[in-house]
């Protein structure tokens, strides 16, 4: 059965490599007129191209990549072509770039023998598509000569584009690439998948796609370069591009071997790629946080930790990605070069009268947890003495209040604590210049903020939750181990609105919550479910944090509310010592006194989180495969994601309907359904509505709205208000949600019934008005009652209400609806809590 699979596929891939090596030669003639660099175009000399269609045959049996002699003599070829080309740049579409010897492959699959048949072929796929893409490293001609070849090229390429895929067909071969490339990405299909795909394609629609993964990259284009830039195995000091780097680590003097560290992964990946020429004057977003354009001119967003930093240049932007490298000794310095040009050089754009502006981009705000943070400024760690980034407490062990309170770092002090001091012998903390210092516009105080993600929801709230559950501290006041059971009862009987990503879990799981379930349990769970079950001087305390955060997240802040917040997390700090003991007052702890500050300098603290970046680097990780050259998969994926709206912009443009409808669905973009009614611009309902005629009730709302007779309606359970999804109380394919619950403009809390479009009797003033709609409402009457008031500070509970059910309907307009609410019912009593903002997302 293998045999004869083999001489098929063997058969098959024979009658397309006349194909591919016609295409290969067609591609060594332009070479030769336009250039090696030729917009990105991969160009194989025939022996390799032979070897391409041989591997590609032994990845189809599943055999993964043999390694031979004539590998050995490609890695030949390489290395050598990278010494002639001086800086080495990988050029994205139509591979990775990583060189690696084949010899050093078979050692990983040696050691990896046990694991399953898919990695291996997928390990192979990546060498084959690794070895092709060695080949496009390009070489540079005169300008013009270069300009002419590729003008030449790309004007071939869109003319071979712009074919039907055959006589009479409804899409171009360039839209038919298109589509297939989205399929790819948005199923993250693997290369060996992909080329099952076209394989499967081509036995029921001979030539109508290409062949080979090769080929369909080729065709497809290219979208972007990188290059690697490497670091040192031992010390992890900066070393540069390969063409910039010592043959000797300056600080530890070990020889620098490029291969050798590229298996060892010591090196990160510079992305290089276009921004947009015409940058019109309005608010704008792009789909990977990478810029927001404002009528004010350009906002940038840079990251320093973990994955990714951004960095804009002249008409450019590098995004730096970095594997296993600490902060201060590898990218770091890159990064500050980088930022330290942006703001003496600038960028250039043109606008949408073609007129060139530059704008200089000044940094000016740096997010970072405690950890990264102090090897950006060069200080200790907050567990050494003086070790706070905001303030000149001793430190050194538990951050127990101190009277008076220490006094705040300023700008002056430090620049002068810093030329003092050494890595041995520290000034107040300080152990050095920092890079950062050498930003004109970025203070190396307010600069910094204590983000909340990491000091918050991942500091306080889970370490006073240990506090409580953790066995250890069974003989403490404040122990409720033994009453997880009634916690948990009360949390899983919430029913969060969908803007809460993650449904509860239970207590006995939390040390698998990640920081947006500690968000949620901290400002809607923590006091309804504690209520009774914590002791009310441990509960009152809680309630502090919970309405200073509450404060301090919303969409915007009066200044005496940030007072308010203030002197509730000092009085929080200053008691914590009291009701748990001056062990544990951790440094996050401490940290609650400077938040308020933050939001003075930068504002809400959901403006400075690092929410969004987290989350995107679980995006990130969705771009890889298989376990070997996981950087160059993700930085492959990355950019053929984010071409794919640029490429859309000219393929698609003639596209008929069904295909512009197919493409936005594969983008996960489509905002419509099959059965949906827009009432206005605004405003859709969804599913299928139910016709009948009103109800007493539904119709003296109606009445009282319109001030005209309604006769009947369509009843709509599903319904979009501003790019807001609504459900009705009654709705019954949400499990764990209840999306109902919200708040109006004028405070009043109700629950949603229904979107009714309804129709008037004749001769009334709309009958013959199209569109006639509202929401009906049944609301939630307030008790009165505040659940908690701290009298010395005068703050009450303004930001949880309890209510109860009435019979009051009314209709509202779907534009009233002001923010979604957590309802929670706890000792027979109901609570309803709007969310903070309508901002901020898990």
């Amino acid at each position: 059965m293998l045999k004869r699979r083999h001489h098929k596929e063997e058969s098959e891939l024979e009658s397309t490599k006349e194909s591919e090596q016609e295409e290969r030669q067609i591609d060594d003639v332009n070479a030769n007129k336009e250039g090696e660099e030729d917009n990105g175009n991969i160009i194989e000399e025939g022996e390799e191209n032979n070897k391409i269609g041989q591997e590609d045959r032994v990845e189809d049996n599943g055999s993964g990549y043999e390694e031979g002699e004539e590998d050995d003599r490609d890695g030949q070829e390489d290395r050598e072509e990278d010494d002639g080309n001086g800086q080495e740049v990988y050029t994205e579409g139509d591979g990775s770039g990583n060189e690696e010897e084949e010899g050093d492959e078979q050692e990983d699959r040696e050691t990896d023998g046990e694991s399953e048949q898919e990695d291996l072929e997928e390990d192979g796929s990546e060498q084959e598509e690794r070895k092709e893409e060695d080949g496009s490293r390009q070489g540079q001609r005169p300008g013009k000569e270069r300009s002419q070849g590729n003008e030449d090229s790309n004007q071939r390429k869109k003319q071979h584009e712009d074919d039907l895929v055959y006589p009479g067909a409804p899409l171009t071969k360039g839209q038919s690439l298109l589509l297939l490339m989205l399929y790819v990405l948005r199923h993250n299909l693997t290369e060996v998948a992909l080329q099952d795909l076209l394989t499967m394609f081509n036995e029921h629609f001979p030539g109508l796609v290409p062949a080979t993964s090769y080929l369909f990259h080729k065709a497809y284009g290219q979208f972007g370069q990188y290059v690697p830039h490497f670091y040192s195995i031992n010390c992890e000091s900066y070393l540069g591009a390969i063409e910039t780097a010592p043959q000797n680590c300056p600080s530890c003097k070990a020889e620098f071997d490029t291969e050798k560290n590229l298996r060892a992964g010591s090196y990160f990946l510079v992305l290089i790629f276009s921004v947009g020429k015409n940058i019109k004057r309005s608010s704008r977003v792009d789909k990977w946080g990478l810029m927001t354009y404002q009528s004010c001119g350009i906002v940038m967003e840079f990251r320093f930790l973990k994955v990714i930093m951004f960095r804009y240049g002249q008409s450019s932007v590098k995004l730096l990605s970095c594997h296993q490298a600490t902060v201060q000794g590898t990218y770091a310095y890159h990064a500050y070069g980088l930022l330290k040009e942006l703001q003496q050089i600038g960028i250039k754009w043109r606008d949408s009268e073609n007129v060139e502006h530059t704008s200089k981009v000044h940094s000016l705000l740096c997010s970072s947890d405690s950890i990264a943070r102090p090897l950006l400024r060069n200080t200790k760690q907050f567990n050494g003495k003086y070790g706070c980034d905001f303030c000149l407490h001793y430190g050194g062990g538990p951050y127990i209040w101190e009277t008076p309170d220490p006094p705040l770092r300023t700008e002056t002090d430090h620049f002068r604590h810093a030329m003092l001091a050494t890595p041995a012998q520290p000034v107040m903390g300080v152990k050095g210049p920092s890079p950062l210092m050498e930003l004109e516009s970025f203070n190396m105080i307010t600069g910094f903020v204590p983000e909340y993600q990491h000091s918050v929801c991942l500091g306080v709230t889970k370490q006073i939750t240990s506090l409580w559950l953790d066995s250890k501290h069974h003989k403490e006041d404040w122990y409720l181990g033994s009453k997880t059971n009634d916690l948990d009862q009360g949390l899983m009987a919430i029913n969060p609105p969908l803007e809460v990503t993650r449904a509860p879990r239970s207590v006995k799981d939390r040390k698998f919550w990640k920081a947006s379930e500690w968000r949620s349990f901290l400002l809607f769970y923590a006091l309804p479910v504690l209520s009774g079950i914590l002791k009310k001087k441990y509960w009152n305390h809680l309630f502090l944090l919970v309405f200073s955060m509450h404060t301090l997240l919303h969409d915007a802040i009066k200044a005496n509310h940030v007072d308010m917040a203030e002197q509730a997390l000092r009085k929080f700090v200053r008691n914590f010592e009291k009701l748990y003991g001056a062990t544990n007052i951790s440094f996050n702890v401490h940290l609650l006194m400077h938040l308020a500050a933050s939001v003075r300098n930068w504002g809400p603290l959901w403006a400075t989180s690092t929410f969004p970046f987290e989350s995107f680097n679980g995006t990130l990780l969705k771009f890889c495969n298989g376990t070997t050259h996981v950087l160059d998969q993700v930085v492959k994926r990355f950019l053929r994601w984010r071409a794919l709206s640029a490429k859309a912009g000219t393929t698609m443009a003639n596209a008929n309907e069904n295909i512009r409808k197919l493409f936005d669905k594969l983008q996960s973009r489509s905002d419509l359904t099959q059965k949906s009614k827009k009432f206005q611009d605004n405003v859709r309902g969804f599913g299928c509505p139910k016709k009948g005629n009103t109800s007493v009730l539904q119709r003296m709302a109606i009445e009282d709205f319109t001030g005209d007779t309604v006769n009947s309606g369509f009843f709509y359970d599903r319904f979009t208000c501003s790019g807001v999804l609504y459900h009705s109380c009654k709705n019954t394919t949400l499990k764990k949600r209840n999306n109902s619950v919200v708040q109006l403009n004028d405070g009043t809390f109700c629950e949603i019934m229904t979107l009714v479009n309804f129709t008037c009797e004749e001769g009334t003033s709309s009958a013959s008005t199209n569109n006639r709609f509202c929401v009906l409402v049944k609301e939630l009457a307030k008790s009165g009652g505040k659940l908690y008031r701290d009298v010395q500070l005068n703050i009450s509970s303004t930001f949880i209400y309890e209510v109860s059910h009435s019979n009051n309907v009314f209709a509202v307009p779907p534009q009233s609806l002001k923010r979604k609410c957590v309802m929670i019912r706890s000792e027979d009593k109901l609570y309803v809590i709007p969310l903070p903002n309508n901002i901020e997302r898990d």
